[in-house]
């Protein structure tokens, strides 16, 4: 209850605004309007989250897969 308190806090109060935030629930990111992945320090995927879904090769689309 918290944490959805929470969530809907941060949604609410953030639009129209970036937000870095490192997020490791995949049910939070989907909803951002844009996300990057890092990988080795560098970013290796920026865009949409469904952008970055179907692309086949996709960093993000394997962790998806793999929850």
């Amino acid at each position: 209850e918290t944490d959805s308190k929470l969530q809907h806090t941060i949604a609410n109060e953030s639009k129209e605004r970036t937000i870095p935030r490192t997020a490791h629930r995949l049910r939070i990111i989907i909803g951002y309007d844009r996300i990057c992945v890092m990988d080795g320090g560098m970013i290796a995927e920026f865009d949409t989250p469904v952008h970055i879904f179907v692309m086949p090769h996709s960093i993000f689309r394997a962790i998806c897969e793999r929850s």
